[in-house]
């Protein structure tokens, strides 16, 4: 998880554009990670045309084109990513594998560049590249298709909204990977279930595995997206990403009211977070929205940071002191 690099724009910034690339690729230079950089339609494409070839996978040494031919050749055995590609514009996206010793994707969202994982010795490095792929394409997905919302939500609802963004990804990931398996890349699901999200892994399985031959995988998706709620510290994170965009959102822009003041529908949410097939699998939704379980900040930091920020938007400061009316503060401080 990282931040954006590059100005910040005029107009609320999603916390997964302002987690993607501010600090930069720091043991790597930016341009020979630019520069090095691949539309990956054409290579999706190409793969597509003969998905029975079988790939070299790649090392630390081996060229970009190389790396991505091998990845899109393991993701196109998912048929909802294969769908997903759909649904993005994946023309505008470049993709780079980095060198240096990153774990986790960074998205340039102003460049259009996604920056994968580095490639090391290790077979779980492999493994790593293909699900940090997996949720660069759902994030993406985000960025082409719910971008809109940023413009309308308060600042309690970027919060709910994040967590929703940062389940849906994870559990997305949980499925792609599960389909993987079934391809034959256990060694994947294994590397899967001894990460930080194992515990929604093992609950799809176990749900999946229980439907008695049923092909749909809409109720174990439910679960593990629920179960993204249950681990304190990745509700803990994505918070503090948030409320650091919000933060930035305030500091850099010019509008008097940088945020909207519409809640989330729970209609709409239910709408927007689906497969690309386009069922949907989130249900009471409406509950999710109130339910403290899903939508409190249960970190005390998280809290006072939040009361801050929201005292920040509701008053002005005028010579170091703060007024909730702007007539009183023009009063009392003319000149300013």
């Amino acid at each position: 998880m990282t931040l954006l690099s590059g100005e910040i724009m005029d107009k609320p910034v999603p916390q997964h554009d302002l987690k993607k690339t501010a600090q930069a690729i720091h043991t790597e230079s930016r341009d020979s990670v630019y520069d090095s950089a691949l539309c990956l339609g054409p290579i999706w494409n190409d793969i597509q045309q003969d998905l029975d070839a079988v790939y070299r996978a790649p090392s630390r040494q081996s060229s970009p084109l190389i790396s991505l031919k091998w990845l899109c050749s393991v993701l196109a055995q998912s048929p909802t990513l294969s769908a997903l590609i759909q649904d993005i514009d994946i023309e505008e996206w470049a993709f780079s594998v980095s060198r240096g010793a990153t774990d986790s994707y960074k998205i340039d969202v102003e460049e259009d560049v996604v920056i994968l994982p580095s490639l090391m010795k290790k077979v779980q490095s492999r493994h790593n590249l293909v699900l940090n792929t997996i949720r660069a394409l759902r994030d993406i997905w985000y960025e082409d298709n719910h971008f809109d919302l940023y413009e309308s939500l308060n600042p309690e609802e970027w919060l709910k909204w994040e967590k929703i963004r940062s389940a849906d990804i994870e559990s997305f990931t949980v499925l792609v990977s599960w389909e993987l398996r079934i391809a034959g890349e256990r060694d994947l699901w294994r590397t899967l279930m001894a990460s930080e999200i194992g515990d929604m892994a093992i609950i799809f399985q176990a749900i999946d595995e229980s439907q008695a031959g049923l092909e749909s995988h809409i109720t174990p998706l439910l679960h593990a997206f629920r179960q993204w709620y249950m681990v304190t510290d990745r509700v803990n994170d994505t918070d503090s990403a948030t409320l650091a965009a919000i933060d930035e959102t305030i500091t850099h822009n010019t509008f008097a009211e940088p945020f909207g003041h519409e809640r989330l529908d729970a209609t709409d949410v239910q709408d927007r977070i689906c497969l690309p097939s386009g069922e949907q699998y989130l249900l009471d939704v409406e509950n999710m929205l109130s339910n403290p379980d899903f939508c409190a900040i249960p970190d005390e930091i998280n809290q006072t940071h939040f009361f801050h920020i929201m005292t920040d938007l509701e008053t002005i400061q005028v010579s170091g002191v703060r007024f909730r009316d702007k007539a009183l503060a023009a009063l009392i401080f003319p000149q300013d």
